[in-house]
């Protein structure tokens, strides 16, 4: 009885363990090879709007899991937007402007039609944190995902590196 006990609990630790690691590479790689030629364009452009940054591999993972590659421009629920899903609230607090649902949807509509405009916020975001997190890839891409919280965004930053490992595999 005992025993049965303890190997369930292990089964439900195993299965929780693997849950908090998100996919596999396996899993990773599969994606990647079934995307849309779209999809696959947006990940190039991302590489290379960021690598004369040096945040190429970075900025294509992140438009990989924010927005499956372009795939979903609008998380309504966070107010995340465009390619590498910005949110919008927290951008245009950055500007010093006072939040409306008029500007968060103006906002919103351009970090979606305007790529460079998304890019360009993205790069600098990720600059901001490198700096920040004194070049520290785990937590920079924690920080671009949850900001200054603390003990949040590990498991989104193992989500942007095992990406990384599959791009590296096709992106030459």
């Amino acid at each position: 009885m005992i025993k049965n006990v303890l190997l369930g609990l292990i089964l439900i630790f195993y299965i929780i363990m693997l849950k908090s690691y998100g996919q596999s590479i396996k899993q990773l790689d599969n994606e990647l090879t079934h995307m849309s030629n779209k999809q696959l364009q947006i990940l190039a452009k991302s590489y290379l709007e960021g690598k004369e940054y040096g945040v190429g591999w970075s900025l294509a993972a992140i438009a990989w899991k924010e927005s499956q590659a372009g795939k979903y421009l609008v998380n309504l629920e966070s107010k995340d937007c465009g390619v590498y899903q910005k949110n919008i609230p927290s951008y245009i607090t950055g500007l010093d402007k006072k939040t409306t649902s008029f500007l968060v949807n103006i906002t919103c509509q351009e970090f979606i039609t305007n790529r460079p405009l998304a890019s360009s916020v993205a790069v600098s975001d990720l600059l901001y944190w490198k700096k920040k997190r004194h070049n520290n890839w785990l937590k920079i891409w924690a920080s671009y995902n949850c900001g200054y919280k603390k003990h949040c965004g590990k498991r989104y930053a193992n989500e942007i590196r095992k990406r990384i490992i599959v791009l590296k595999r096709y992106i030459k």
